[in-house]
């Protein structure tokens, strides 16, 4: 739930994307947990949860030192221009 936000459908049908079958199972096991405290906090009977596996390989995370180097300096191009003039390389 912290990489993708939940989607409200109609008729108070929350929807919630994880990436594999196993955060799926997670959230079905604690699902009556989660339905009873949003129903209390919210003050609505009426909510119901779904859950939807959803595979999304544009946004795999990155282990490695060089890969997490890779995707901040797709972000900030100018971490290349200083790794290029300290003469930094990964090991």
């Amino acid at each position: 739930m912290i990489t993708r936000a939940p989607l409200l459908q109609e008729n108070f049908q929350i929807e919630l994307a994880v990436d594999n079958k196993s955060q799926a199972e997670e959230l079905m096991d604690r699902r009556t947990e989660i339905h009873d405290y949003l129903r209390k906090s919210l003050k609505n009977g009426g909510i119901e949860l779904s859950v939807r596996v959803e595979k999304d390989q544009t946004k795999r995370k990155a282990y490695t030192d060089e890969e997490k180097f890779n995707r901040m300096a797709e972000e900030n191009p100018t971490l290349l221009d200083l790794k290029r003039e300290l003469g930094l390389d990964f090991i």
